[in-house]
């Protein structure tokens, strides 16, 4: 049975991104801001509107009355890489760090990176550095970033959605070296992908309405029911690391749909004890066949910690999805 769930309303400042590209920066923080002065409110759903049961507070509702906010996204151009010859492996070695013909036994320590393409435009990514057991390491791909660790052996292994046919993933490790793989995944232009990323403890979460799914039934597709429709939902990054990087990446097959379809796209944000009465930021990329790549930032001020246990939906991260049959 689906738990209680309360949905309030709140502000929330939001900034379409210039451009999407390999973003990378050190010392563990993510990716550049993007400047914008936009300002739009959180577009809330009151509860019944949700199929979801709505507990008043003991004194008094919540004002569920909401403005949607429309979002204007520029056209923006994704860097062109498709001149960029493929190499499975190289190795990102800062010079003042690392002389290999110098000295050969640190050039043992140089890490590895192998990307291999699989079904569903998603890459098999091996991380591999004998110098670097229990390490925490950031994947970046085209704009996306998350941290993982690798094991007692050095070793990490990972499924990626990729965002880009030509698609290039850089492994670094906060000592600061690092390796660069490639793949070709033809398959990403018939895909639809909405990526969420974030750092820290900001609880936020996609969630796809296929067709007319409500809440909890089929079609409704979000990290408690990952492969719950047509699409299907993947967490990427490591829970238990300090100050997680984390994403979430949803995608629709639109190049093998067989019938007309919607897909309603939102972010919940659950407000905790952790995140209670904080600034939260997070951003979203969203790639299609059907339209350019398109990024916007989150900045949000969650409500007082009496309101722990309840949710915000945002309605203004994604376009929601339009699906016509092939």
């Amino acid at each position: 049975m689906l738990p209680t769930r309360k949905l309030l309303t709140a502000g929330a400042t939001f900034s379409a991104a210039l451009a999407i590209g390999f973003v990378m920066q050190n010392g563990g923080a993510w990716a550049a801001r993007f400047g914008a002065d936009d300002q739009h409110n959180v577009a809330v759903l009151p509860a019944q509107d949700l199929g979801l049961a709505y507990n008043a507070p003991s004194m008094s509702a919540p004002d569920t009355s909401y403005q949607v906010a429309e979002l204007s996204l520029p056209v923006m151009d994704m860097p062109n890489i498709s001149d960029i010859t493929p190499t499975l492996v190289a190795a990102v070695i800062p010079e003042q760090e690392l002389d290999v013909a110098a000295d050969p036994i640190d050039a043992a320590c140089v890490p590895e990176m192998f990307a291999t393409a699989q079904g569903n435009g998603l890459v098999d990514l091996m991380v591999s550095g004998a110098c670097f057991s229990n390490a925490r390491v950031t994947i970046h791909h085209q704009g996306m970033m998350f941290a993982a660790a690798t094991d007692s052996q050095g070793q990490l292994n990972l499924t990626v959605p990729a965002l880009s046919e030509n698609a290039m993933f850089i492994a670094s490790f906060d000592q600061g070296m690092g390796a660069v793989a490639t793949a070709q995944v033809p398959e990403v232009a018939n895909l639809e992908r909405a990526v969420l990323q974030w750092q820290g403890d900001a609880a936020v979460s996609i969630h796809a309405f296929e067709g007319s799914a409500a809440f909890g039934e089929l079609g409704h597709v979000w990290l408690g029911s990952p492969e719950n429709g047509d699409g299907f939902l993947i967490e990427l990054g490591d829970r238990s690391l300090t100050d997680p990087m984390l994403a979430e990446v949803y995608t629709f097959p639109a190049g093998t749909a067989t019938t007309d379809q919607q897909v309603a796209l939102s972010v919940e944000a659950e407000i905790t004890i952790a995140n209670c009465g904080r600034d939260v930021a997070a951003q979203s990329i969203q790639i299609g066949p059907l339209h350019d790549a398109e990024a916007v930032d989150l900045q949000l001020r969650m409500p007082d910690c009496d309101a722990v246990g309840d949710y915000l939906v945002l309605k203004n991260m994604f376009e929601d999805l339009k699906i016509a049959a092939k």
